[in-house]
């Protein structure tokens, strides 16, 4: 296979920029992956756990041994929303015990 002026596909990739587009936008989202998991309200094994990771691949990404894939990416993103759901719901029920508790309900 060749590409439209006749060079390789792996060249042609290469003299585009696009090869160069992909490794910018896999070097972004490991840098949003390693500020997800720094940000954490959980430690880096919880954090695998939920997101259905080996937590040897999480770390790799936290250190920077790694680049993170967007399977990664969104494992870790919908660990990190269920949280912040749960967190959400049991702020709501102590905020509502609360209320009662003081005669505000």
């Amino acid at each position: 296979m060749v590409s439209t002026d006749g060079s390789p596909p792996a060249e042609a990739l290469a003299t585009s920029g696009l090869c160069q587009h992909i490794v910018d936008m896999t070097t972004k989202l490991t840098r949003l992956v390693q500020a997800a998991i720094k940000d954490a309200p959980c430690s880096l094994r919880a954090l695998a756990r939920e997101a259905d990771i080996d937590v040897s691949l999480l770390s790799r990404i936290a250190s920077g041994e790694r680049e993170a894939t967007q399977e990664a990416a969104m494992a870790v993103a919908g660990a990190l929303d269920r949280w912040g759901d749960r967190c959400k719901a049991s702020a709501r029920k102590l905020e509502k015990g609360l209320n009662r508790k003081e005669g505000r309900a």
